[in-house]
C-alpha cells in the first residue's frame, strides 16, 4: 500500500480543485462554510447547469415550478448551494435530489436539501454505508454512522427507473460496483446529459474505493456501460471537473483495460503489489494523466482481491 505521504498528496492534490473524494473528511479540512462566490456554474443547456465548488459537481435540472438535482455537495456548501440556485431560478424550491454514492462530497448537502423540502433517492447501498460505522483500508479513515436527517427517503436496488420532471422524463439505474457498491447514473434523455458521479474523471486516475464495494473490473464495465448510453453530443456530468464527452469516457476505458489487463496477468503469476507496480501498467499515460500512481496502483490490485474468480483462469 502506498505510504502515508503519497495518499496525502493524492487526496489534496490530484483531486485539488475539483472538490475531490477525501478533502471534505472530517479531520482533513476544518469545518468552514462556503460562500456563494466561490461557486461556478456551467450551463448545460436552457433548463439545466452544473454548479462546481460546492464538494462534488451539482447538476441542477429547472423545472416550471421546481428544480431536481443530481448530488448534494457537501455540508460545508449546502447553505450557499442552495442560495445560488435559488437567485439562479427565481426561488424554486427543489424537489428531488439524487445521490450518486455515499461520499460526504456528494451527500454532505443532504440535511440542508430535507430542510428544503427535496426527497432524496439513491441505491439501497448508499443507505447502508450512512447507517453503520466503518473505517476505508486504503486511506484509513473512519466513518461514524450518519443522523437520519442525511439519509435517503427513496431507495431502490437492480432496476432502472423512470420519474417524470416537468413533463419530461428522468432515467436512473444501478451501475453495480464501480466507485462504490452504490454508484448510480441519472440521465436526461432529451437533454442528452448523463449525471455519473465519480465513475469517470478527466485525465485523472480514478478512486476505487475498494472499502465501500469498488473495484477495478466493475469501474471498467460500467465505463462501458456509459458509452452505451452516450453518443457525439452528450454531456457527461462528473463527480469533478469540467463538463466530459463520450470521448473522455472512452480515454478513461482505454487506461483501465491496460491496468485490468496487469492486474488479471499479475494474479494468475501468483504475484503481487510490488510485481504489479515493477510491470508499469501505466508507463503509456504517464505524463498525460495526473494522480497519484502509487495510490491508485494499490486501489487496483488490491480491491481486485474479492474478485479473483472474476478475473479468470486462477481459482
Amino acid at each position: 500500500m502506498g505510504n502515508p505521504s503519497n495518499r496525502r498528496r493524492f487526496l489534496q492534490g490530484a483531486l485539488a480543485g475539483a472538490a475531490g473524494l477525501g478533502a471534505l473528511r472530517s479531520g482533513l479540512l476544518p469545518r468552514v462554510a462556503l460562500a456563494a462566490e466561490s461557486l461556478t456554474v456551467t450551463p448545460l443547456g436552457d433548463k439545466h447547469f452544473m454548479v462546481s465548488g460546492a464538494g462534488g459537481n451539482v447538476l441542477v435540472a429547472e423545472g416550471a415550478d421546481s428544480l431536481l438535482l443530481v448530488d448534494a455537495g457537501s455540508r460545508e456548501a449546502a447553505h450557499s448551494l442552495l442560495s445560488l440556485i435559488k437567485d439562479k431560478t427565481g426561488g424554486k424550491p427543489v424537489k428531488t435530489v439524487f445521490n450518486t454514492h455515499w461520499h460526504l462530497d456528494q451527500t454532505g448537502g443532504n440535511a440542508a436539501m430535507h430542510e428544503a423540502g427535496a426527497t432524496i433517492v439513491a441505491h439501497e447501498n448508499t443507505r447502508l454505508w450512512m447507517t453503520t460505522d466503518f473505517t476505508t483500508r486504503w486511506d484509513g479513515q473512519h466513518y461514524d454512522r450518519r443522523p437520519k436527517s442525511e439519509h435517503p427517503d427513496k431507495t431502490f436496488f437492480w432496476n432502472s427507473e423512470t420519474l417524470d420532471h416537468d413533463g419530461k422524463p428522468v432515467e436512473y439505474g444501478y451501475l453495480m460496483q464501480g466507485h462504490t457498491d452504490g454508484d448510480i447514473y441519472v440521465r436526461f434523455p432529451e437533454a442528452n446529459i448523463i449525471a455519473v458521479g465519480n465513475l469517470v474523471y478527466d485525465r485523472r486516475y480514478p478512486v476505487i474505493d475498494y472499502s465501500t464495494g469498488g473495484w477495478i473490473g466493475g469501474l471498467m464495465r460500467v465505463n462501458h456501460t456509459i458509452l452505451d448510453m452516450a453518443d457525439e453530443q452528450t454531456k457527461i456530468v462528473a463527480g469533478t471537473g469540467g463538463v466530459m464527452s463520450r470521448a473522455d469516457v472512452e480515454a478513461q476505458v482505454a487506461m483501465l483495460e491496460k491496468v485490468y489487463a496487469q492486474v488479471q496477468e499479475t494474479y494468475r503469476s501468483g504475484l503481487g503489489l510490488k510485481e504489479f507496480r515493477e510491470a508499469d501498467p501505466l508507463a503509456e499515460f504517464r505524463g498525460t494523466w495526473s494522480g497519484d500512481e502509487a495510490l491508485f496502483t494499490e486501489m487496483a490490485f488490491s480491491g481486485s482481491w474479492g474478485h479473483v474468480r472474476e478475473l479468470g483462469k486462477i481459482i
